[in-house]
């Protein structure tokens, strides 16, 4: 009987002395570490909640599974940090070395990258709804199927980046680099492009409504079988571009360059030589007039002459 009563107690110490080294990394809290040297260091299944990382090297280390919501990380290095199935809504990365993070399935929604290193970053099925990736790097990234409504891209650099599948609907794209930018299936819906540069981008089969492009670079960009609907390419320039396919509805071509394109009836976009165009195509003014005659001037000559006439 001393013995069943022996075993009893061992098994039940056992179970407590389990139970607690199981618990430890959960009743983790808060932490204040600035400058620190934290690689390979374990955060796992953590709440970390309004912690400071700032400037700190975390190289390797692991955040999967963890609540890190409202913590300060700016400057930090995290190169090839995990940080899937974890929630960092409204902490703050800016100017963090991200490169090779693996980050999907994560909420990352409001959340500051501003000036940082994603190159090769997995974001891939995370909610980034609002963030701002101002002026980030974002080469080779994989965005694909995340959620990434309103969020701010301007002048990030998107080459290669993989976002097919995802939602950038009323996303804010100007300046942003995407040549070579994988796009298919995206929701662009009122998404701004406007100066970006998309050479070489994918958009086939995707929904493109209320998109504006205004002066976007999207030389040999593919919208094959896309929808396009009440889409912006005022001042575009779409040479050698393919719309195959694709479904047209109160498009704004003014000023577009179709040079080389595939149009949606399997036809070729012409190519106009500049020479030919008139300077109502440069300044929207009329022709000169010398003695009774029209001059059509170059557009150096015209702008030359006005800003004389206005001295």
């Amino acid at each position: 009987m001393n013995k069943i009563k022996m075993v009893g107690l061992v098994i039940l110490a056992l179970l407590w002395f389990s139970s607690e080294i199981i618990a430890e990394p959960n009743q983790m809290k808060s932490q204040t570490c600035q400058m620190c040297n934290l690689r390979y260091e374990d955060f796992s299944k953590s709440d970390l909640t309004d912690s400071d990382f700032g400037g700190s090297y975390l190289f390797g280390s692991n955040f999967a599974w963890s609540i890190v919501k409202n913590t300060n990380l700016k400057s930090a290095i995290l190169i090839n940090t995990r940080m899937e199935w974890a929630d960092f809504d409204n902490s703050d990365f800016s100017k963090a070395t991200l490169e090779d993070c693996i980050m999907f399935r994560s909420s990352f929604q409001y959340v500051n990258f501003r000036l940082c290193n994603l190159a090769r970053a997995n974001l891939s099925r995370t909610l980034l709804k609002g963030a701002n990736f101002l002026t980030a790097n974002l080469q080779n990234a994989n965005l694909s199927n995340s959620n990434a409504a309103g969020a701010v891209f301007r002048n990030a650099d998107m080459r290669n980046a993989i976002i097919i599948s995802a939602s950038l609907r009323e996303a804010d794209l100007q300046g942003a680099v995407l040549s070579h930018a994988d796009l298919r299936g995206s929701d662009l819906d009122i998404a701004n492009f406007s100066g970006s540069i998309l050479t070489y981008a994918n958009f086939s089969s995707s929904y493109v409504g209320n998109t504006n492009f205004r002066g976007a670079q999207l030389d040999h960009a593919d919208f094959s079988n896309s929808i396009l609907d009440a889409v912006n390419f005022q001042g575009a320039s779409l040479c050698n571009a393919n719309l195959r396919g694709a479904v047209l509805s109160n498009v704004n071509m003014l000023q577009t360059d179709l040079c080389g394109a595939i149009l949606p009836d399997g036809s070729i976009g012409e190519c106009q030589q500049t020479k030919n165009k008139s300077i109502d195509d440069y300044t929207g003014l009329k022709p000169k007039q010398d003695q009774g005659k029209n001059i059509n001037l170059n557009p150096a000559e015209s702008y030359y002459n006005n800003s004389q006439k206005a001295i």
